[in-house]
């Protein structure tokens, strides 16, 4: 199952910490340094921003994104969200291959779109399908003719 996941980030280097500058440089850095003053933009400090942006994350919820009926509804994979409202309309890539437990049928991108909520389950409904392009490529050879059918089927 797939979860898309935050990944934390973590405090870089100053820049005079960082090997391979020169004296020079090092000095441009130092005076650059003391020469800035935090801006205060919107009322607020840029810590008091940072504050802001890390209580959102951790406030949204994770909902699971579910198959439509057709795929016997298995789970996708989740996606994280402050409301419901939010997941609606959003699209979702997985292979064929994935969904029913058959590697031969990965070359199959499928698409699905969130269409509502039911709690913690995003119940999505089929959006479009498409073959990988390497495997299209595969079955591609030079001085060879290829010939399209278009027909129609009834699903269930």
């Amino acid at each position: 199952m797939l979860r898309l996941r935050h990944r934390q980030v973590g405090r870089c280097l100053p820049r005079t910490a960082r090997s391979g500058r020169g004296e020079m440089a090092a000095r441009l850095d130092e005076e650059d340094r003391q020469a800035s003053v935090p801006v205060q933009t919107g009322g607020m400090m840029a810590e008091e921003r940072k504050k802001i942006a890390k209580k959102t994350w951790r406030e949204k919820r994770w909902y699971e994104v579910v198959a439509p009926p057709i795929f016997a509804g298995r789970v996708i994979g989740e996606t994280p969200a402050l409301e419901p409202s939010q997941l609606v309309g959003r699209v979702f890539e997985t292979t064929l291959g994935d969904l029913i437990d058959d590697f031969s049928k990965s070359h199959i991108k499928l698409y699905f779109q969130i269409k509502e909520t039911d709690g913690n389950r995003a119940i999505t409904a089929f959006s479009g399908h498409e073959m990988v392009r390497d495997y299209v490529r595969s079955l591609v050879r030079r001085r060879s003719s290829k010939v399209e059918d278009v027909t129609r089927v009834r699903t269930k």
